[in-house]
């Protein structure tokens, strides 16, 4: 996305394409700066299996902005191809699971994942421990154990 690219709207709504028009000018400068803290991120983060990302919950405390402006300029920076889905997640100060997101790299086409198969399967099982290690503290309740079964669910399917 460039800066003369419009903020997508949900066409047939006016109140969303005031919404967009009035958050243009500012959304490119927000989508650069988000895109500079995922470098940072990702040029920072020791390869030792730790994620190189951040997520969208990260970038909202980091930057000191709403999440819908933060979902809006990470779903602008995917579409472009600038950022990918890095396969992990991390809590949130919700305690709900979040996609860790990052650069995209040059090799990389736009669609792949970060990770390969095999890393893949290895971040599963952390995610696996690190939510069963929640579950068994009691750091789990409500919503958040249903969010956190259901990432289990789908680790465990990775692994199998």
């Amino acid at each position: 996305m460039t800066r003369d690219t419009p903020v997508p709207y949900a066409a047939g709504s006016p109140t969303s394409k005031a919404a967009a028009e009035s958050a243009e000018p500012n959304a490119s400068t927000i989508r650069e700066r988000i895109y500079v803290l995922l470098l940072d991120a990702y040029a920072m983060t020791p390869r030792c299996g730790a994620p190189q990302g951040l997520t969208a919950d990260e970038i909202e405390t980091l930057m000191g902005i709403r999440p819908n402006v933060a979902s809006a300029r990470l779903w602008e920076l995917r579409k472009a191809g600038r950022i990918v889905d890095s396969g992990s997640f991390r809590m949130t100060r919700r305690r709900r699971l979040a996609t860790v997101w990052r650069v995209r790299l040059a090799h990389e086409r736009p669609d792949d994942l970060a990770a390969s198969s095999l890393e893949r399967r290895r971040d599963a099982a952390k995610q696996v421990d690190y939510v069963l290690s929640l579950i068994a503290s009691g750091g789990l309740t409500g919503q958040a154990s249903e969010v956190a079964a259901n990432a289990l669910r789908g680790a465990l399917r990775l692994l199998s």
